[in-house]
């Protein structure tokens, strides 16, 4: 759930006040594949897989004016799957639960057609993730599974939706997670970015459809004492699409998917 362009595809007119927007978002995620850098590795690694599902609520409370808060609330459970004759490794827990505020420009130039929805924001993520130290196998170096980093971070976000006909609009949507602190396992995860074009389109009242990218960037991790990680962080990028839709006047729903194109991870 973000900002301006998902206001805009929920139905969001004007520059709420005296508001409040509830969401749940469930996701679910399947990795298959194992790759060094951006070359896939044939053979038995096919045979582990990697399972995540997350539950996500938000909350946000428009003052007016363009102002507002919001609280993210993540929970889930993240899944390695080895051969068959190992036993599965999972890790579950609430992830980095967020606390931030965000500014609406609409207040200043006003929204819709043809103006810009502008929004910036800036999330503080606590340090709840739940996080656990395996080792695949003898032959592997200890990693983590991770639902959440479990460190304190600044989230500035921005969201921008441009429309360019009133049925057409241009979305862009970016996040900059800025770890603060080490983890309870002594791990640091590296800076990241996030940001994800799209095109939106509103062929009928009460539905949206999106078509875009993702592309995600996390730098090395690091640990006490060891230092720099150097198997952590890498970059993705997948195609993105999904749809929402009114459920009566109140209610919205959507589905969606991301499949990966393209990764380069360390």
């Amino acid at each position: 759930v973000g900002g301006s362009a998902t206001d805009v595809e929920l139905g969001v007119d004007g520059v709420p006040e005296g508001v409040t927007q509830l969401a749940v978002a469930g996701q679910y995620g399947y990795l298959g594949r194992t790759y060094v850098r951006d070359t896939r590795l044939p053979g038995d690694s096919d045979d582990e897989s990697l399972h995540l599902a997350v539950t996500t609520l938000l909350a946000r409370h428009h003052f007016g004016a363009g102002w507002s808060v919001e609280g993210v609330l993540p929970v889930g459970f993240v899944e390695l799957s080895p051969p068959a004759a190992e036993t599965p490794a999972r890790v579950a827990g609430f992830g980095d639960v967020q606390l931030g505020g965000r500014y609406d420009f609409a207040a200043v130039w006003g929204p819709r057609f043809p103006h810009p929805n502008l929004t910036l924001g800036l999330r503080l993520g606590l340090p709840t993730g739940e996080q656990a130290t395996l080792s695949p196998s003898p032959a592997v170096p200890p990693t983590r599974l991770a639902v959440g980093s479990g460190a304190w971070s600044l989230r500035p976000n921005l969201a921008l939706a441009q429309f360019i006909i009133p049925e057409l609009a241009m979305a862009l949507q970016t996040e900059l997670p800025l770890p603060l602190s080490y983890a309870e396992t002594n791990r640091r995860p590296g800076r990241g970015l996030t940001m994800s074009p799209a095109l939106l389109g509103f062929p009928h009242d009460g539905i949206a459809l999106r078509l875009g990218m993702t592309y995600e960037v996390r730098g090395y991790a690091d640990e006490q004492p060891a230092g720099t990680i150097i198997n952590s962080g890498g970059a993705w990028l997948r195609v993105t699409g999904g749809a929402t839709f009114a459920i009566g006047d109140v209610l919205r729903g959507g589905r969606g998917a991301q499949v990966p194109v393209w990764l380069r991870v360390n």
